[in-house]
């Protein structure tokens, strides 16, 4: 049987070591500080946390950012492992959150062993879905390049996310909303309610209520994709910001999803990655679905 390995990145939530023959490539996580002008790079999950990013993106005198994986950090892992390997596929954070598709691309050309997925929709847990099911294939000996590239097709069809965000600072940050529509945001005490899907991200609606917004959603992606209903769902996994888990809106999120899936869905809680968190800050909650 064929030795085969994956790389997945950071924003998947995998941690190094964490699943066999898996390898995971460090984001990098930028932190600016406004009053030197200084700015830090850091390796996502290596020598950066959560709890430093968090810490961080409540400091208004600091500025955080992120970067894809450098061309040449890509090239010294793959380098790394190509010669325990028969072959070796990739799935990158989608191009919807980071332009290092472009990077993987050129590598690719320099190793006859390694596919990459650069059409790859997917982010955070769903990842860990996708892996099982290419460790799965590669087990009953069924992956190739192709089948691959046309399961990573497959399963864009299928994935589907929803994340809140209450706090606009980093949107504001971003350039992704505007300071006067932050602060009618905040005025009217709204999150910002983004659809994640095959389309990427798109700023879908405001809603006042996490379980209103959630429905919403839910109604929505009735209409997107073809066979999506709570309560057909298999799996749905709920990731939270560094510090919101507990607050009492949250929960209240949770027990409501818990009503509207079947009783042998399985629910996943985890936290959501730090390459995420700069974006959308620590507040921030995702919901995320296998169909």
């Amino acid at each position: 049987m064929k030795k085969i390995a994956f790389i997945v990145d950071t924003s998947s939530n995998i941690k190094n070591g964490e699943l066999k023959d898996v390898y995971v490539l460090p984001l990098t996580i930028n932190v600016t500080n406004k009053k030197t002008n200084e700015t830090k790079s850091y390796h996502d999950g290596v020598d950066i946390t959560i709890n430093d990013v968090a810490k961080y993106l409540n400091q208004k005198d600091f500025i955080v950012t992120t970067a894809g994986a450098a061309t040449g950090d890509i090239m010294n892992l793959v380098e790394k492992i190509n010669d325990k390997y028969d072959e070796i596929y990739a799935l990158p954070i989608p191009k919807y959150l980071s332009g290092s598709a472009n990077a993987w691309e050129i590598v690719a050309k320099e190793y006859d062993k390694l596919t990459v997925g650069v059409e790859n929709k997917e982010v955070v847990w769903p990842v860990n879905w996708t892996i099982a099911e290419l460790q799965e294939m590669a087990k009953n000996n069924t992956l190739n390049p192709k089948t691959f590239k046309e399961y990573i097709t497959k399963v864009a069809d299928s994935f589907a996310a929803v994340l809140f965000v209450s706090d606009m600072t980093q949107l504001v940050k971003g350039g992704r909303v505007s300071n006067f529509k932050s602060l009618l945001i905040k005025m009217l005490k709204l999150k910002i309610v983004i659809t994640c899907d095959k389309n990427g991200l798109v700023f879908f609606k405001t809603s006042k209520d996490l379980s209103k917004g959630f429905n919403l959603v839910a109604d929505e992606y009735k209409k997107r994709i073809s066979g999506f209903s709570l309560d057909k769902l298999k799996k749905v996994c709920i990731l939270f910001g560094s510090s919101n888990e507990k607050e009492p809106e949250i929960i209240e999120l949770v027990k409501h999803i818990k009503k509207s899936i079947p009783s042998t869905c399985e629910i996943i809680y985890g936290q959501i990655p730090n390459v995420i968190l700069a974006h959308t800050g620590d507040k921030a909650l995702v919901v995320a679905f296998e169909i």
